[in-house]
């Protein structure tokens, strides 16, 4: 009697073992497929790129004994310089306002052992863009000739910047090309490893390098006569580039 309690002891366990291994199973087969073979793949792209934007830093700064007349002779200089932008033929011209300020200027006064006001500076801060530059066209340095000849009036700098559209056809072409170099390595690797390689990735991580508008020295004399001494300013080419980091799997 007790050896057919202790075979039927037997059998129950095995049956419980057994059904816990069924259980166990179908989660050992889910986990199986999250640690399939993973290939870690460096795509990239670059292209150079030539600026369509003009940037005109442009400065009005008066120095005068009142807050009011300051202002007034700064407010002047604008208007020439807006009326001058507005009869100007070209589309999409634009000139926006940076900063304005009104500050008091003081001197140190040794004998007083003080300081002293002298006087207050009215700054205007503009910013004119030229859309779809031209470096053929004498376009540019025409206007920079013209700017400088107004009173108060400055160009404090000079710059050339990519337009959102095109900087936006750019990145999308090199993330394509991007895509296809890392496809490209992955598959190589795959053809020498003798595995077959799925050629979606299962994650991609993107990474744009930017693009910074590089100044250019502007010298006002270089083109004191105007028109006549107005020579083309041509932009240099800039590199865009775009990396993508792939995770693909392979069999």
């Amino acid at each position: 009697m007790d050896a057919m309690k202790s075979v039927f002891s037997i059998v129950v366990l095995a049956v419980l073992f057994l059904m816990i291994g069924l259980l166990l199973a179908p989660k050992s087969i889910t986990n199986f497929s999250d640690t399939q073979n993973k290939l870690f793949v460096t795509g990239s792209a670059t292209k150079k790129v030539l600026p369509d934007v003009a940037v005109i830093k442009v400065n009005i700064t008066v120095l005068e004994d009142t807050a009011d007349k300051a202002l007034e002779l700064n407010n002047n200089a604008y208007d020439s310089v807006s009326s001058f932008v507005d009869s100007l033929d070209y589309n999409n011209l634009t000139l926006n306002t940076i900063y304005l300020s009104v500050n008091p200027k003081y001197r140190y006064d040794k004998n007083k052992g003080e300081s002293v006001l002298t006087g207050y500076k009215a700054v205007h801060y503009l910013e004119l863009r030229i859309p779809d530059y031209n470096a053929e066209s004498n376009f540019l340095p025409n206007v920079l000739s013209q700017l400088v000849k107004y009173k108060y009036v400055t160009v404090s700098n000079l710059l050339f910047d990519l337009s959102d559209s095109l900087k936006d056809t750019t990145k999308k072409a090199l993330i394509k090309d991007a895509m296809k170099d890392a496809w490209y390595k992955a598959k190589a690797i795959g053809d020498a490893g003798l595995f077959v390689v799925n050629n979606i990735p299962s994650k991609v991580t993107l990474k744009y390098s930017g693009y910074t508008p590089y100044p250019i020295i502007y010298r006002a004399e270089n083109m004191s006569d105007g028109v006549n001494k107005a020579t083309p300013i041509t932009p240099k080419t800039v590199d865009l580039s775009v990396s993508v980091d792939t995770i693909y799997t392979y069999n």
